[in-house]
């Protein structure tokens, strides 16, 4: 009933917390048989920010798919952070000066010089003594 309400209101898209509604044959065939898209997840997030934050990041790509493709079934990825998306800094500094073709200790010289005059113009010697430790 709430898709054909949303499809009677000339709603595009709904968006649903509630996957098991994709497992059923009567919402299945009201979907296909519409304009609607509908946005959920893959899983289940039961974190409301982290689910907010999540769509409002996906919402630009999810109206492109819709506007390119049409109406769609989107299943949001899990929002988790795997060991891919974790960084040590100094070692993500020493592929930027690999990639850059120069030596890390040059690197990190060159780096050191340009926040150092920047803080020195800032009159900030508070941090000067953070940055060399």
């Amino acid at each position: 009933m709430i898709y054909l309400i949303a499809e009677q209101a000339s709603f595009t898209g709904v968006v649903t917390r509630d996957r098991s509604q994709l497992d059923q044959d009567e919402e299945l065939v009201v979907l296909s048989r519409s304009r609607l898209s509908v946005v959920t997840w893959r899983r289940s997030v039961e974190d409301a920010i982290a689910e907010w934050g999540q769509l409002l990041a996906y919402m630009p790509q999810v109206i492109r798919a819709v506007e390119v493709h049409g109406p769609r079934i989107i299943l949001l990825p899990e929002p988790r952070l795997g060991p891919d998306n974790l960084e040590v800094a100094d070692a993500s500094a020493r592929k930027r000066a690999g990639r850059l073709r120069t030596s890390y200790p040059e690197f990190t010289a060159r780096s050191r010089d340009v926040m150092e005059r920047y803080l020195a113009y800032r009159k900030r010697p508070d941090l000067h003594t953070l940055l060399n430790s």
